[in-house]
């Protein structure tokens, strides 16, 4: 149960509850941008779009209003919105009835859900100046498919998988084999994530694709935990892997 997959690595993950803590106390914005969870982001419209951006915003995307609302309207929106649809459903598979990455166990499914996320990503990108970056992506992109996009934040990819994914090219070479990757360590680490998602307390009920991201998040940033806790808050545990 408390075993968790990072790339070729197998780590036992104590106090795994508090994970999810420290990770609001670090940064109370994580908290505002997790809370909103619940609510059902589309890109359907305008209004939706501005929604979306604004949430973004809790976690450091920086890109522009301006270049946001282009990556999202006219023709992107509508090669985004097609591949959010294809990305099947499925009812009841956790607290808000979206597809889990966890709950995909055949490789011919998730290949194409897969495409579709790869797809996604780019059609948000575009071009190498578009001022989008993969971490940007998707942070939006998640809160369109919670349980699918995991956030991306390319510094900590680079620490802990040696992947890079921070310009196009390195895109178009690592991504789809870094998805691939993400999907097996996610099911490999099924137990943990499913006891962590079932034992969160308070009313955050957060993805176990989320749960993945911030225990790869606590593992890139154990020496900055450690400086926190010394400094601000002496509650967090000393340590959360062996």
């Amino acid at each position: 149960m408390s075993i968790i997959n990072i790339n070729e690595n197998k780590y036992k993950v104590t106090n795994s509850i508090d994970i999810i803590r420290a990770f609001w106390v670090f940064d109370s914005s994580f908290l505002e941008y997790d809370l909103e969870e619940k609510i059902d982001y589309s890109l359907e419209d305008d209004a939706s779009i501005e929604k979306l951006i604004k949430v973004s915003r809790r976690i450091g995307t920086r890109a522009s209003t301006k270049t946001l609302k282009e990556s999202l309207s006219g023709k992107n929106r509508r090669d985004i919105k097609e591949c959010i649809d294809n990305i099947q459903t499925v009812e009841n598979i956790n607290h808000y009835g979206h597809l889990e990455l966890v709950a995909i166990k055949d490789y011919a499914k998730w290949n194409e859900i897969k495409c579709n996320m790869v797809k996604a990503i780019r059609f948000m990108i575009r071009t190498e100046n578009s001022g989008i970056k993969v971490s940007t992506a998707t942070k939006i992109l998640h809160k369109l498919r919670p349980g699918i996009f995991p956030i991306l934040d390319v510094e900590r990819i680079q620490k802990l998988y040696n992947q890079k994914l921070d310009n196009l090219k390195d895109i178009e070479k690592n991504l789809d084999k870094f998805l691939d990757i993400i999907w097996q360590n996610m099911n490999d680490s099924t137990a943990l994530l499913n006891y962590i998602h079932d034992n969160i307390p308070n009313d955050v009920k957060l993805t176990r694709t989320r749960i993945f991201d911030i225990l790869l998040w606590a593992k890139s940033s154990e020496d900055e935990i450690f400086n926190f806790r010394k400094k601000y808050d002496k509650s967090i545990p000393y340590y959360f892997f062996k």
